[in-house]
């Protein structure tokens, strides 16, 4: 029905004739429904309606709403898209007609008229009142700008009055990029934005010195940045001025913004009319681009250029010819064993025969350890390193295997070499769910223990029961603590059949006798979390414990005025009562509380203890003479029983 909706109201000739033929605007009209709207809305929408500029059958309906009290316009377009659709379509008539019906305006329209050029409309909200701009003014501003409403940004500007220096930053950028150099210029020098790297591409890109030599007055030191964006754009010109207002703006890393851009003019400018000193990089950035010519020419006769960082990004790049030049000049530049990596990943088959005939010593154990992180793809480069070249790896090798899921290379790092996984392995498979590894692991690498696990989101607690599940899944040795902490988080979120699961988890009877386990537990329920249970879950764990009478004085130890004090002040009148009843002397628990005097404290004497009034409250509990008259004062005031002068 949805779809049949839309193709229906995208058609411009059905929905004309649907408009047109409309003579009173009913609510009980089309009763046929879709989840995207019902046919009566379309011809009650006031936005489909302004948008698609049927002004008069919306006037008829504005006028047939103003007789419905409950139906203010001021509510049915809080968000203002009726008087965005009357700006769009430009009908000033219309847009008054809702002014003085008293319509919301928000200040976008301004903004809207602005992008629309609906100059009247913007006429008309400027004379109309200079509030109505005025919690969306930036964004007109923006909008001028972009346009290059040169008069009309001043305009709205002297209404509103200047703001921080900041808000401009962003507008005068947007004049620049759209070539707008007069506005761009005047925004510059009255509302002295701060210089942005943004601002100088954009006054770069449009080859302005005029603003460049303004920008030079406030910023004396020109920062190398400046020339760095002029180098990428190959802007010689802008260059030349820069270096004339600071020669120390041009230095090696001009350079190399001009050689990662490709401006080879550029490039050449620097270094040959300039001397502009380079470095490492900039011979990295040859090498990368495989151009021996310049690679000899600017070496030089000691050829000093020949690093690692130039050789290591030739190999990357398989430029064999750079490879093979520089390793005849210098046998003892090696390969980085970061780059070595991508030369496998990318199946540089050449490069890497070069490398393991010349350089065999870098083939060692940084690179295993990389390799294992993509195992599983290079199996022959693996096992030659392994089998061949007799490496042997580092445990880390193990870490990076799983946490990239490689099991086929846990598998043969595991069958052939002697090293093992260590156990931050196991929490890193348990953690990412890599549950067929954590299942090897297990069985494989003894001694494993139960990891730490995080505390569970609040607004997400799946991800740790997840983890959970998969601990007692695989089968590892869970002691008492960890089982006490994951029992009460299934309690805080009511995950009860999880609650079960650990109860069976190993010999259930001994869990629950085991004395340390129902220790930490209750330490747990009544100290840390308490304030966080609600009833259905002290219930359940109360039940729960107490099938097992050897755990009941466990948990009257617990039941203090402290605890009973917390359930009252949070309002939790049946654990209250639930407390009252397991404890070992409930009066007198009772009578110590009795000076707190909260409403919560009476509701719960009312409700739970069934007492209507003060004579039987008094022989139940023996309070004190004095200790009842001040109660009997407190409860008066509050009326929550039938008072007796006894």
């Amino acid at each position: 029905m949805d779809d049949l909706f839309k193709s229906i109201i995208k058609n411009q000739y059905i929905r004309s004739i649907i408009y047109s033929q409309i003579k009173l605007i009913h609510r009980r009209m089309f009763g046929l429904q879709c989840r995207t709207f019902v046919w009566k809305e379309l011809i009650t929408d006031e936005y489909q309606l302004a948008y698609h500029g049927y002004f008069d059958i919306l006037r008829q309906l504005k006028e047939e709403n103003k007789k419905n009290s409950s139906n203010s316009s001021a509510i049915s377009n809080y968000l203002n898209v009726l008087t965005k659709a009357v700006v769009i379509r430009g009908n000033l008539e219309f847009l008054q007609y809702l002014v003085e019906r008293g319509e919301f305006l928000d200040g976008n329209e301004l903004s809207f008229a602005v992008e629309h050029g609906h100059f009247h409309i913007v006429e008309y909200l400027l004379q109309l009142d200079p509030s109505v701009c005025k919690h969306k003014w930036l964004r007109s501003l923006w909008m001028c700008s972009q346009f290059g409403y040169s008069k009309l940004f001043i305009r709205i500007l002297k209404l509103q009055g200047l703001s921080a220096p900041s808000n401009f930053i962003s507008i005068c950028q947007v004049a620049l990029e759209n070539g707008h150099k007069e506005l761009g210029m005047w925004i510059f020098q009255n509302l002295r934005p701060p210089i942005r790297a943004e601002m100088v591409e954009a006054a770069i890109k449009l080859n302005d010195f005029q603003l460049l030599e303004k920008i030079s007055i406030r910023n004396t030191h020109i920062p190398a940045s400046f020339a760095r964006i002029a180098a990428r754009l190959g802007n010689i010109e802008i260059l030349e001025h820069l270096y004339k207002r600071n020669k120390r703006c041009l230095n090696s890393s001009v350079v190399d913004a001009a050689l990662e851009a490709n401006q080879k003019e550029t490039f050449y400018y620097l270094i040959r009319e300039k001397r502009i000193r380079y470095g490492k990089h900039t011979f990295q950035l040859i090498a990368a681009n495989g151009d021996l010519e310049m690679l000899k020419e600017l070496g030089g006769a000691k050829q000093q250029f020949c690093g690692k960082l130039a050789f290591s990004s030739a190999a990357e790049n398989n430029h064999m010819h750079i490879l093979e030049y520089i390793n005849g000049k210098d046998s003892r530049i090696h390969c980085l064993p970061s780059s070595l990596l991508k030369v496998i990943e990318r199946g540089h088959t050449d490069v890497y025969r070069f490398l393991l005939e010349r350089q065999p010593s870098i083939f060692n154990r940084k690179l295993l350890d990389r390799l294992a992180a993509i195992g599983d793809r290079f199996m022959d480069e693996l096992s030659h390193l392994v089998l061949t070249l007799k490496v042997v790896p580092s445990p880390l090798a193990f870490e990076n295997a799983v946490v990239n899921n490689q099991f086929e290379t846990i598998l043969f790092l595991y069958d052939h070499t002697v090293i093992r996984p260590e156990i931050v392995c196991m929490r890193t498979a348990v953690k990412l769910h890599h549950t067929h590894i954590a299942r090897w692991l297990n069985d494989n690498c003894f001694g494993m223990e139960f990891p730490s696990i995080i505390e569970p989101n609040p607004y997400n607690p799946e991800p740790y029961f997840n983890l959970l599940m998969i601990y007692m899944e695989v089968g590892m040795t869970i002691y008492s603590m960890d089982l006490a902490i994951a029992f009460v988080y299934c309690l805080v979120f009511f995950r009860f059949e999880l609650i079960e699961q650990i109860l069976a988890y190993g010999d259930n009877a001994s869990l629950l006798d085991d004395v340390p386990f129902v220790k930490e537990l209750t330490k747990y329920v009544f100290n840390h979390y308490f304030e966080r249970f609600q009833w259905k879950s002290f219930e359940y764990f109360i039940r729960k414990f107490k099938m097992a009478r050897e755990n009941l004085a466990i948990l009257e130890h617990h039941l203090t005025r402290n605890t009973f004090m917390k359930s009252i002040a949070n309002n939790q009148l049946e654990i209250c009562h639930l407390l009252f009843t397991l404890a070992e002397r409930p009066k007198t628990l009772l009578t110590h509380i009795m000076a707190e005097r909260s409403l919560p404290f009476l509701k719960y004497i009312h409700e739970h203890l069934r007492l209507r009034d003060l004579e039987e409250l008094s022989n139940k509990l023996k309070i004190k003479d004095h200790e009842m008259q001040a109660f009997i004062e407190y409860i008066k005031k509050n009326k929550y029983f039938n008072t007796n002068d006894n």
